[in-house]
């Protein structure tokens, strides 16, 4: 029972000493805590790093007004009631940078950085529009209010503005998600898909074609309307090169054959060296 009782007391001693340097090291972590505020509220508020301009570069198309009061009101924050964050220390970058992402669809990318600890330069990429994304545009009309603006990966990032004519590619390809609106942040195609596609329009224009409009008839079917009064049909399964040579040979053909132009309609080239025109 001695013998009990003193192994009892030893655990009950031990315990105490584990609970006891527990709260020494809670008191040195908030000791250690207290130190690094006050060293960063006093640090905050020490005009040598206190931002007093800001500059927006790189904003074409994006409102460069909405991004410095953005960055203004980020800055205007104060971090526990007390750390000024209107410094080049300890400015929110990241706050700002997602901030400024939300801001716009067509910011691309941000950077920041403080030049001479006071000036604040914000430099931003905005994505190029390449293309047009437009919901099921009938293949003889030019104008368009319901369309996205793409860039050249395919990436849609923007609604477009009211537009006449061609003066982007319009890919046109009765997708569900334009009419609901959510195409934005999306692929307007999969990424090989879109990657046939535009090494063709590549092709064509090499042979002086302007692809103007790109209907995806599915199953990687497509219908390219340019300049011609006729229009082509092409798979993305096929060969970009022997599409091309396709074409010419069904051309030099219908001109050998002294066939008038003016009555094709389309040259359907879907099918290998199986070549269909009317």
């Amino acid at each position: 029972m001695p013998s009990l009782g003193r192994k009892t007391l030893k655990s009950v001693r031990a315990r105490s000493r584990n609970i006891d340097i527990v709260f020494e090291h809670m008191g040195y972590g908030m000791i250690i805590a207290y130190f690094f505020f006050t060293a960063s509220a006093w640090l905050s508020h020490r005009d040598i790093f206190r931002i007093d301009s800001i500059e927006v570069l790189g904003a074409y198309a994006v409102d460069k007004e909405k991004i410095d009061a953005l960055a203004s009101d980020a800055l205007a924050q104060k971090l526990l009631f007390r750390i000024d964050r209107n410094n080049s220390l300890l400015y929110p970058r990241g706050h700002m940078t997602r901030d400024i992402y939300l801001l716009d669809g067509r910011v691309k990318s941000v950077s920041m950085k403080v030049v001479l600890r006071k000036h604040l330069v914000i430099s931003i990429e905005e994505y190029a529009p390449k293309l047009l994304a437009c919901p099921n545009m009938s293949t003889t009309t030019e104008s368009g209010t319901a369309c996205y603006l793409g860039d050249d990966e395919g990436y849609v990032f923007a609604r477009a503005p009211e537009y006449s004519g061609y003066f982007f590619p319009i890919f046109v390809t009765h997708d569900t998600a334009l009419h609901e609106g959510n195409i934005i942040g999306a692929h307007i195609l999969p990424r090989d898909e879109f990657l046939a596609t535009q090494d063709f329009l590549n092709a064509l224009r090499e042979e002086g074609f302007t692809p103007k409009k790109i209907e995806y008839l599915g199953a990687h079917d497509y219908e390219i309307m340019t300049e011609r009064p006729w229009n082509i049909r092409w798979s993305s399964t096929a060969s970009s090169t022997q599409s091309i040579n396709n074409l010419n040979l069904v051309l030099a053909s219908i001109s050998e054959e002294k066939e008038s132009l003016s009555t094709l309609e389309v040259v359907d080239l879907r099918f290998g060296n199986k070549i269909f025109y009317h």
